[in-house]
């Protein structure tokens, strides 16, 4: 019944909260609004109600029921009831508490708090028969009350009327309850509340729950900070999707089960991408009241970036001890009175003492004592403050008793503030040493090669302004002395200008490419000179031209020489004109004196003869002919020379048939050794084809055939590769019998022999000679 009565109050006080109300304020605070008869006890003339209320004539109400008297005087919460006139008719004992004054009999507006709360207003609304309420209002008593003690209060103010039978309003209700308490503790929750919110969502550790299969209950917003899942996606899934081996979660499940908690667990996680996450696990298993297993709570934080940490130092920590344990260098530590408390093993490769060995002496037993007193005063100034880093040499005994030159850079540690050893790293230079030495004396000799050297050496920056410059320059250019020279600039020196020596000079500097020229060069004493001048940039690490080097040589006498090598060529070579010229003309007299004797003779036979010796003779001619007319004496374009030699043959044998030559050369250049028995042997193998292949019966009965004869000479490799080749009757069976018979072929034979080459006869569709020569050196 209370909890109806209470739902009903709190509908019609949806401002004011009724939650800390009594059960009987409740109940007494619905029947003066209802006015209801009480059921207990009825009277005529007088207004309903359960807490019965008198009214007299004066029109003021009289509290007659006990329970109704005690519920008003008594409630711990302050009960004001008001006439129509805003006159308080009664306050009960709460009220003084509150105000620390009676108010009774007092009129509402007189109160200062009437203006703090705006009541006039809110009894205007009262009184046309509304409720008011102030859900909450905090104030201080003091400001309105002097007496009170000054502190801040919360109150809940509800106000409502009081009507009579006609539905007029006689009197109304003020309740006010302190809401303080409550309000402090809602304020502070909520403060909780914001506080573990934003710590449930800010943490960097993810918070989690989960049932005892894996299912995620919660988990907070944090893990999407370092996955690649958002939370929503995680809320409800199965954990054993996630986790990289499931043999982790049946490991951890058994863990917490026996021991109800684990701390520090490592546990590995797939992440969305399906990388690994490490993780360390703080979970508490929790059970119901029947002591089942209920779920899973806890936090893991990601120590991905750790492990990649721990592993990167592990990987440095092995990097280092690999350059310890295998740099070439030694590295040591000793105390201030120089004992040896750590080397690496490089020492003993280097200078073949072992550790345990090398800490048996003193620094001073393995240095000269020259070096020793360098290495023991550089351990002073360290201790005295003088240097704190020091690097010097010294002179180590080996232990097979040779020396090794040092360097040794060393410094002082440090231990709570306080000098506690040396720490070193020593190199061997006895390399270096003796390359500075070699370079000393290298310097030494290319200093004599180059004072001494015939050619006349400078070394000239990009302006022109020379830095160095040797004696056989100073001939050269007819200069007095090598200050003198070095007053010239080298870019607008006139005689350099006009020998177009200058041009080169500026191309190499721009181009950053040696150049080498040749130039007739006018000194200063009036000498012409042919020189020339090799011009090679010098670059720094950049790769910039910063100068360049000028080598000059002086090629007059070779000049000379060269002129007058040139005209006794020139002679020889129109000498050698001259001869081919002659042998030419000489064979062409020999073929005439053979056509005049062919006219005596009758002998058909010999006359064929006759003719086969001149076609050789002119086959010889042509090539003096070619050698005549071509720019190298020494050798002929021997393509160009079979076409010529076919196109002879062909007018020779030209029959009524048509023959068509083919060709496929290239320009091949042979030496005339080679030149004269080649063109005799395409002489004969192209004679026989013109000759031979293409019989008149033969050719009538092969219809619209053509006859054709294709001639190819072309590199192949390393070789030469000749082939003559014709579509013709071909050669009988016995083709041996006639090779051995024919003098062609036999001269052909012999002249390949010669040649040291190959020939090959192939007897199908026709003739086809192939033969290979080796390439002449160029």
């Amino acid at each position: 019944l209370n909890m109806d009565i209470r739902k009903k109050l709190g509908e019609k006080f949806k401002k004011t909260d009724i939650s800390s109300l009594s059960d009987e304020q409740v109940i007494a605070i619905s029947e003066l609004l209802t006015k209801k008869t009480s059921p207990l006890k009825k009277k005529k003339k007088t207004i309903p109600s359960r807490a019965r209320v008198m009214q007299g004539k004066n029109k003021e109400l009289k509290f007659d029921n006990i329970f109704l008297h005690n519920f008003i005087e008594y409630n711990p919460s302050t009960v004001l009831i008001c006439d129509s006139k805003s006159k308080i008719i009664k306050a009960n004992k709460a009220s003084i508490d509150l105000f620390a004054i009676s108010l009774e009999g007092k009129y509402l507006f007189d109160n200062p708090l009437a203006d703090a709360f705006d009541l006039k207003d809110k009894i205007k609304n009262i009184k046309q028969g509304n409720i008011e309420s102030f859900p909450s209002i905090w104030f201080n008593p003091k400001k309105y009350f002097p007496e009170m003690p000054s502190k801040n209060i919360c109150i809940s103010v509800a106000i409502y009327p009081i009507l009579d039978k006609k539905r007029k309003i006689t009197n109304y209700v003020i309740l006010i309850i302190d809401i303080t308490e409550r309000k402090k503790a809602e304020d502070a929750l909520i403060k909780s509340e914001e506080k573990h919110s934003r710590i449930f969502e800010n943490i960097q550790a993810v918070y989690f729950e989960t049932d005892f299969e894996g299912n995620i209950l919660e988990i907070s917003p944090s893990v999407e900070s370092f996955t690649l899942y958002k939370r929503n996606e995680l809320l409800g899934r199965n954990m054993n999707g996630i986790y990289a081996d499931l043999n982790d979660r049946a490991a951890l499940l058994k863990e917490i089960s026996e021991k109800g908690k684990v701390i520090n667990y490592s546990l590995n996680f797939k992440n969305k991408d399906n990388s690994i996450i490490y993780t360390t696990v703080n979970a508490k298993l929790l059970k119901n009241s029947n002591g089942a297993h209920e779920k899973i709570v806890g936090a893991f934080l990601n120590i991905s970036q750790l492990m990649q940490t721990i592993n990167a130092l592990q990987k440095s920590e092995e990097r280092f001890r690999e350059i310890y344990e295998n740099t070439n260098d030694i590295i040591f530590t000793m105390d201030f009175q120089g004992n040896f408390t750590s080397v690496n093993p490089s020492t003993e490769k280097l200078l073949g003492f072992k550790f345990e060995e090398i800490i048996e002496r003193n620094l001073k037993n393995y240095l000269s004592p020259e070096t020793a007193i360098i290495a023991f005063d550089n351990i002073r100034e360290k201790l005295t403050d003088k240097k704190i880093n020091t690097v010097y040499e010294v002179d180590f005994v080996n232990k097979n008793g040779s020396f090794t030159s040092l360097e040794v850079n060393s410094k002082i540690r440090y231990k709570e503030e306080e000098p506690f050893e040396i720490f070193g790293i020593a190199r061997n230079i006895t390399e270096r040493k003796e390359a500075s030495k070699a370079l000393i004396e290298s310097e030494e000799k290319y200093r004599m090669i180059f004072e001494n050297s015939p050619l006349g050496i400078m070394t000239v920056d990009i302006n022109g302004n020379i830095i160095e410059i040797n004696p056989t320059i100073l001939q050269l250019v007819g200069s007095k002395s090598i200050n003198e020279t070095k007053s010239i600039n080298f870019l607008n020196f006139q005689p350099l200008v006009e020998a177009g020596s200058v041009k080169a000079y500026k191309h190499c500097i721009k181009t950053g490419k040696p150049v080498i020229t040749e130039a007739i060069y006018k000194s200063i004493s009036g000498k012409t000179l042919n020189v020339k001048v090799y011009t090679k940039p010098i670059k720094n690490k950049k790769g910039e031209v910063t100068s360049f080097q000028v080598i000059v040589e002086d090629i007059s006498e070779e000049k000379k020489a060269e002129q007058k090598l040139k005209s006794a060529l020139a002679e020889k070579e129109i000498l050698i004109r001259e001869i081919h010229h002659r042998v030419k003309n000489n064979m062409q007299i020999i073929i005439s004196l053979i056509n005049m004797h062919m006219q005596d003779i009758e002998d058909e036979l010999m006359i064929k003869k006759i003719k086969d010796l001149q076609q050789r003779v002119r086959t010889m001619s042509i090539i003096h002919e070619d050698l005549y007319m071509s720019d190298d004496l020494s050798k002929i374009n021997f393509g160009k020379y079979l076409q010529k030699l076919s196109n002879n043959l062909l007018n020779i044998y030209s029959s009524e048939f048509k023959i068509e030559l083919k060709f496929n050369l290239a320009d091949i250049f042979l030496g005339i050794d080679t030149a004269i028995p080649f063109g005799l042997i395409v002489n004969e193998l192209l004679s026989n084809s013109f000759k031979h292949a293409f019989p008149d019966e033969w050719v009538k009965n092969q219809g619209n055939k053509k006859c054709e004869i294709k001639i190819e000479f072309i590199p192949v490799d390393n070789k030469y590769l000749f082939i003559a080749c014709d579509n013709g009757i071909g050669m009988p069976d016995n083709v041996e019998k006639i090779k051995g018979s024919t003098l062609g072929l036999m001269l052909a034979d012999i002249l390949v022999g010669q040649l040291k080459g190959k020939m090959k006869m192939i007897n199908k569709n026709g003739t086809r000679y192939e033969i290979e020569i080796d390439k002449e050196p160029i």
